[in-house]
């Protein structure tokens, strides 16, 4: 079976149970991910991860608005929404804001 080589994932969710599960599964299979619970706590810290995955209903600032400023870096990473919203506005907004999978 052949791998990738490991990644490393930011998990942003508003929900620290959510954040750290999923962190967890994903060092699990051998990425370095850890888990943040803003967008806010995301800019404020070193490091580019190689993927973000995010809820778009942060507390503070919203998960379109954190995509926009992470698509604004020098090596933006892969940004991934994992959310409930799935409207049809919803995917516009992720679209427009810079999240590569919805």
């Amino acid at each position: 079976l052949l791998r990738a080589r490991p990644l490393s994932v930011l998990v942003v969710d508003g929900d620290p149970d959510t954040a750290d599960s999923l962190a967890e599964v994903l060092a699990y299979h051998g990425h370095a991910a850890r888990a943040a619970g803003s967008g806010e706590e995301v800019l404020g810290e070193p490091g580019q991860p190689d993927v973000v995955i995010l809820d778009v209903r942060l507390p503070g600032m919203d998960g379109w608005e954190l995509a926009r400023r992470l698509r604004g870096r020098d090596k933006p990473p892969l940004v991934v929404a994992v959310t409930g919203c799935g409207r049809p506005a919803d995917l516009a907004r992720s679209a427009e804001a810079g999240v590569h999978l919805h």
